[in-house]
C-alpha cells in the first residue's frame, strides 16, 4: 500500500517563497515537485520561470507520474517527501534532469525532519546551506554535482518474490512503497480470508494496491477474473504494471480514475494506507472508500477490507451497506467485509 501524503501544508511554501522572492533572477528552467500549494510555480513563473510540475502522488493538485518530465532543469524546489526511501529517489531522479551545478531548493517542516534532509543530498548535491527558517520551517539550498544519476523509472525497480496463500508470485518493489515489497500482516490477514467467498468473481477492484500484492493474491484465488488496481502513487503503480503486466493499474485519488463504464464489480478489496494513531485521519478515506463501494458494487457485491482493529468503522458499514461482519480479528487487524444494499 502506497504510503499516504498529508493535505498540502503552507508552511513549507511560504518559507520557499520568502527566499526566492528575493532572489533577482528566476529565470530559466524550474522543475518544482511534489509543491501542492501551487504557490511557488505561480511565483516563479510571474517572475519570468519556465516551470514544470512533477507530482509523485495524484491529488486535486495534479496529475501524478512516477519520474519528472525530460530536461535539463536549471533549478529545482522540492517538497520534501515523508520518508528516507522516497527522499532519496526524489533526489536521484531530479539530479538526473537537472544540469550540473544547477541548484536544488529543499523546502519541508520541522516536524517532518527537514532538519535533518541536509545529510541526505550527497553524491547529488554538495554545497548544502540553510537559506531560510520561519514558520517551523526550513529552505536548504545545494548545488548539483557531476555525479552520474539514475534517469528511468525502471531502474528503481527491484524483484519482490512473495510468497502467497496460494503460492509463490514475483512482484516489484518501489522506493518508499508500503511495506518494502515484502507480505505485510495485514493483507495476509485479508487475503487468508479469501477462500471463504465462493460466490462468482468476474470483476474486482484493489483500492490503494501498492505494488500489487492484494491484485496478485486476487488473481490466484479468481484467475479468470478481471482486476482494477488503484493507488496515488505514480511509482506504486509502475511496480504494479511491472510486476503484473496483465491488470488494468491506474493512478487515482481514491475512485477518481473510474470511468463511467467501470465495473460493476463483484468484490472490492482494499488495505487502505492508514498509519498512526488518530483517527480523525482516517474518517474521510474510509467514508470515500465505503460510499465508493455503494455505487460501484453489484448487487450482493462485497467490500472486503482490512484494517487496525481500533478503527471505527462499524456505524459507516452499518449506515451505508448491509450486512457487514468481522470475517477476522488477529488482535491488530480486523478483517471487514459487507454488501451493498439492494
Amino acid at each position: 500500500m502506497a504510503k499516504p501524503r498529508p493535505e498540502p501544508d503552507p508552511r513549507a511554501a511560504a518559507v520557499a517563497l520568502r527566499t526566492l522572492e528575493g532572489r533577482p533572477d528566476r529565470s530559466g528552467r524550474w522543475l518544482v515537485v511534489d509543491e501542492r500549494t501551487g504557490e511557488v510555480a505561480t511565483a516563479l513563473r510571474a517572475r519570468g520561470g519556465e516551470v514544470t510540475s512533477w507530482f509523485r502522488w495524484q491529488g486535486p493538485w495534479g496529475s501524478a507520474h512516477p519520474g519528472p518530465a525530460e530536461g535539463p532543469f536549471d533549478q529545482a524546489v522540492l517538497r520534501l517527501p515523508r520518508s528516507r526511501e522516497a527522499l532519496a529517489y526524489a533526489l536521484e531522479r531530479i539530479a538526473a534532469v537537472l544540469v550540473p551545478g544547477g541548484a536544488l531548493w529543499l523546502t519541508g517542516c520541522n516536524d517532518e525532519g527537514v532538519k535533518a534532509a541536509g545529510k541526505y543530498l550527497a553524491p547529488w548535491f554538495t554545497d548544502a546551506e540553510t537559506l531560510d527558517t520561519k514558520h517551523h520551517a526550513r529552505l536548504w539550498w545545494a548545488a548539483r554535482t557531476e555525479a552520474t544519476a539514475r534517469g528511468e523509472t525502471a531502474d528503481f525497480l527491484e524483484d519482490a518474490p512473495i510468497d502467497l496463500p496460494g503460492g509463490p508470485v514475483a512482484l516489484k518493489k518501489a522506493p518508499g512503497v508500503f511495506a518494502g515489497g515484502g507480505l505485510d500482516p495485514a493483507s495476509a490477514l485479508l487475503l487468508a480470508q479469501l477462500d471463504g467467498i465462493t460466490t462468482e468473481v468476474a470483476r474486482v477492484l484493489d483500492l490503494g494496491c501498492g505494488i500489487g500484492v492484494l491484485s496478485a493474491g486476487v488473481h490466484q484465488r479468481w484467475p479468470e477474473a478481471q482486476v482494477t488496481a488503484l493507488d496515488h502513487d505514480a511509482l506504486a503503480i509502475a511496480a504494479t504494471r511491472a510486476g503484473l503486466p496483465d491488470l488494468d493499474a491506474r493512478e487515482s485519488d481514491g475512485g477518481g480514475s473510474l470511468r463511467a463504464d467501470d465495473g460493476p464489480y463483484q468484490l472490492i478489496v482494499s488495505n487502505p494506507p492508514l498509519h498512526g494513531t488518530s483517527n480523525d485521519l482516517t474518517v474521510d478515506m474510509i467514508e470515500r472508500m465505503v460510499r465508493l463501494a455503494a455505487e460501484r458494487l453489484t448487487r450482493n457485491g462485497r467490500l472486503v477490507f482490512v484494517v487496525q482493529r481500533q478503527r471505527p468503522v462499524e456505524r459507516l458499514l452499518e449506515a451505508t451497506l448491509r450486512n457487514p461482519a468481522v470475517l477476522a480479528d488477529d488482535g491488530r487487524f480486523r478483517v471487514y467485509v459487507a454488501q451493498r444494499r439492494p
